[in-house]
This record gives C-alpha cells, sequence and structure tokens, in this order.
C-alpha cells in the first residue's frame, strides 16, 4: 500500500509481484507440483519450465521446504513470469543466488517484453537488467535514461561539478575581499541573469517541443509504425526529465537573482 495517495494501474496493466519471503510458495509441495497446481501445465512443459530455471531430471521432485535460498529464488521468480503478467515488481531478485543462477535470472529477465520495476543491490546485476535508473536524492526523484554504470558516471559528473562550482564560488569569494564588493556582486548578477535568460530559452524550447509530441502520440495514426511511435515515446520521456532538470536550474537561479 502506498504511504500516501493512490495507485491507479492502466487497464491492460497486469502486475506480477516477486517477494524476498516467497510466501506462495507451500512447503509441502515438490516443485513439480508446485507448477502443475499453479498453472495449467502439462507435465512435459512443467519439467521444461523448471529445467529453464536449472532444476533437472529428480530436482522436480524435492520437497520447496528442502530448498535452499536461492532455489526458492528461482521457483518464486519463475511462478511470477509464468502469471503471465506484464509489469514485473521485483524486490532483490538476486539474493542468495549463486552466479549461475544470477546468469539465468538475468537472461529471462532480459528477454521478458513487458515493463520490470525492481529494487536490488547487486549493481552487476542491474548493468545487465536495467534500463533506467531512478535515483532517490534528498530533493526528489532523479531519472537517468541507462544502466547502473550510467548513472554511476552521471553521477560522478554531477559530483565533479558540484565541486567546480564550490571552487569557483570561493574564487568569486576571494574577488569580492580584493574588489569592490558592490561592483562584484553586480557582475555576479548579470552572470546569473544571463543564465536564467539561457534557462528560460531553453524550457520554451523545450515546451514546445513537448506540446509537438504530445500531439503525435495522441494520434492513433503514429502507433501504425511501432519503431517512430517508440522513438517518440522516448524523446517525450526524456523531455520531460529534461525540464524537471531545466525548471529547478531554473527556480535556483531566480532565488539566486533575488538574493
Amino acid at each position: 500500500e502506498p504511504d500516501q495517495g493512490q495507485i491507479k494501474p492502466g487497464s491492460r496493466v497486469d502486475i506480477g509481484y516477486f517477494s524476498q519471503e516467497h510466501e506462495d510458495l507451500n512447503p509441502e509441495h515438490t516443485l513439480l507440483e508446485e507448477i502443475l497446481y499453479s498453472f495449467d501445465l502439462t507435465v512435459e512443459q512443467a519439467r521444461t519450465y523448471l529445467g529453464r530455471m536449472l532444476f533437472s531430471e529428480d530436482d522436480v521432485f524435492k520437497k520447496i521446504s528442502s530448498l535452499s535460498g536461492g532455489e526458492m529464488g528461482r521457483v518464486a521468480l519463475l511462478k511470477v513470469i509464468l502469471t503471465g503478467a506484464n509489469f514485473l515488481l521485483l524486490d532483490e531478485p538476486t539474493n542468495h543466488l549463486d552466479i549461475q543462477s544470477r546468469e539465468v535470472v538475468e537472461e529471462m529477465l532480459s528477454q521478458f517484453p513487458g515493463t520490470i520495476l525492481m529494487v536490488s543491490h547487486d549493481r552487476y546485476f542491474i548493468d545487465q537488467v536495467a534500463d533506467k535508473v531512478i535515483a532517490v536524492a534528498n530533493t526528489g526523484l532523479e531519472y537517468y535514461w541507462g544502466n547502473y554504470s550510467y548513472y554511476h558516471e552521471k553521477l560522478q559528473e554531477k559530483t565533479s561539478f558540484i565541486e567546480e562550482e564550490k571552487r569557483l564560488i570561493k574564487k568569486e569569494k576571494e574577488k569580492l575581499r580584493n574588489n569592490s564588493e558592490e561592483k562584484e556582486q553586480q557582475r555576479v548578477q548579470r552572470r546569473i541573469r544571463r543564465e536564467l535568460d539561457e534557462v528560460e530559452s531553453q524550457i520554451e524550447t523545450m515546451e514546445d517541443r513537448k506540446s509537438e509530441l504530445e500531439a503525435f502520440l495522441s494520434d492513433p495514426d503514429t502507433y501504425e509504425d511501432i519503431d517512430k511511435s517508440r522513438t517518440l515515446t522516448n524523446e517525450y520521456q526524456q523531455i520531460e526529465a529534461d525540464l524537471a532538470n531545466a525548471y529547478a536550474r531554473w527556480e535556483e537561479l531566480s532565488e539566486a537573482v533575488l538574493n
């Protein structure tokens, strides 16, 4: 349940949830019984799916209660995928998995055609599966359109930028001490105003493009070309993220002008 507000899934969204605790596994079932009881499959189909998760031959007759944490994780994840859900919520899916099991899970999730929202401390796993990272920052959510390595690279760039800003600010203060404080402050204000004008211009351009994209995306004919619609959708999402960053920068500059 959300801490605040409401969750409204789309009409075609079918959610599958993977829990760390694996509460939906019956400890008295064998692996084969667990799959057959939960899904309308033949024995051969069930054994094939279990085989893809590294359970072969007599392994399928093991009781759930006798499995290791990693083995339970593989079975639980298989059940989530077999539900046919197109939106998976995964809570630490690689916990307790050995390297071979993790590679199987990575491959399965990489081939999943729907959407996956996962929480994980496994950076390598995130690199192999994720194509977008949502970072929880002091100022709210920050979106990075890439895997963990991309996120980490951008984070380092941001840290370097902040350090450079601090260095420049310190240098500006030293100048203020050596020159007329009033004149220096006026110069800084002019620089801030110029940047503010540039940001406002960028925002205006992005808002115009966003309106154009909204018009395209609201036109049913757009979706007759799958590649075009996907490209436009990605561009629209990127512009939304860029606009959020531009608005935040505009607020910082506006506050600096007022102060």
